[in-house]
Formats: structure tokens, sequence, C-alpha cells
């Protein structure tokens, strides 16, 4: 996982951003919200510590069985493909079952949001299991993180084109909060 998900920065961060002096709230609950509750989580015991859904604690502890999920989500005698080292590093859509390519796409056009959509890193293969399993997900957490992710990566120096790439994948969904954001306050006034 990237730097942005130690402890320290999560305490930090306050999910929030502005857009044309409106201020746009992403994190967990108001996409969720915006979602129409899909997954209703019960309450922490700690509420300095979130409740996580199946997926998310799966995912915390790191929990996974590579080889199963390379025989439920790739086609038979496919593998994940190695990086510049020894090393496996991701999943070719082209070697995966039919539900799981499926599944694969929704989450890069609508969740986990990538520049090409051929492969997708090992680390994401999880949740692609976890779907097809029929497994619990709270989809809001992840575009959350997701979001946080490109709003740390815009406050770092600008290195390459990569930092600015970054940005673009979310903007859809940055101008569907505003105007959903914009119309709650009308909503609001119209109540008053």
């Amino acid at each position: 996982m990237p730097d942005c998900d130690k402890k320290d920065m999560d305490d930090r961060f306050s999910y929030t951003t502005f857009v044309r002096g409106k201020t746009i709230l992403f994190d967990r609950d108001t996409i969720n919200t915006y979602l129409g509750e899909p997954l209703t989580l019960p309450p922490s015991e700690d509420p300095t510590v979130p409740t996580l859904c199946e997926y998310g604690r799966n995912e915390e502890d790191n929990e996974w069985d590579h080889g199963m999920i390379v025989r439920d989500i790739l086609l038979p005698g496919k593998r994940y493909k190695k990086g510049k080292g020894e090393e496996s590093t991701t999943a070719s859509y082209a070697d995966m079952t039919l539900k799981a390519a499926f599944i694969f796409k929704f989450l890069v056009h609508n969740v986990w949001p990538k520049s090409h959509v051929s492969t997708t890193p090992k680390v994401v293969t999880p949740l692609i299991w976890h779907i097809c399993k029929g497994g619990e997900v709270d989809v809001s957490r992840i575009i959350s993180r997701e979001l946080k992710h490109v709003a740390l990566k815009l406050m770092l120096p600008p290195q390459n084109v990569y930092n600015v790439c970054f940005v673009l994948f979310f903007t859809k969904i940055i101008i569907i909060l505003l105007f959903y954001t914009i119309s709650l306050g009308k909503k609001n006034n119209m109540n008053k």
C-alpha cells in the first residue's frame, strides 16, 4: 500500500476539498449516502477505528490466498504476469474468466480507476475475487480511499505526468459530488 495509507496520514486527512467556493466532502459516509446506502455497517466499538466490511477486514489483515484467486478468476493455465523482477505483479484482462473480466471492467471504470484497462495490479485481484464469490464489499470506502490518494498525490511536487493524469480519473465523481452537495443545499434551504 502507498505511504498515504499510514494511520498518521488518516488521522490528519479531512476528506474535504473545495471547488468554486463549495465544500465537497468525500469521506466514506458521504459517498455511501450518495450511492443510496448500499451497505450499512454496524457502529464501531471504538469510535477512532472505522467498522470494516468483510473485504476490508481481509484486506487489512492481508489474508489472501493468491493460488486460489488465480484458480478462481483466471482461465485454466493462466497466471499472474511477471514484472521486471521475478515477482508476479499483474493480471491480464484477457486471461480472466467472463465473470471476473466483467467485474474488472466495472471496477476500473467506476471504483478503482486506471489509465489502462488491459491489466490490473495484483493488489486489485483479491477485490475481484471477493466480489466473484459474493462477499461483502464497502465500495464507498474504496472510492473514498482512492480519492484520498489523488488528493495526497496533488500535494506532492510534480515529478512527472503521472501526478497530473492521476487526477483526471476522478473528475467525474468530484463533479457528481459537487452537484449532489449543491442539490442538498437547495433542498435544505427549501425546508427552512
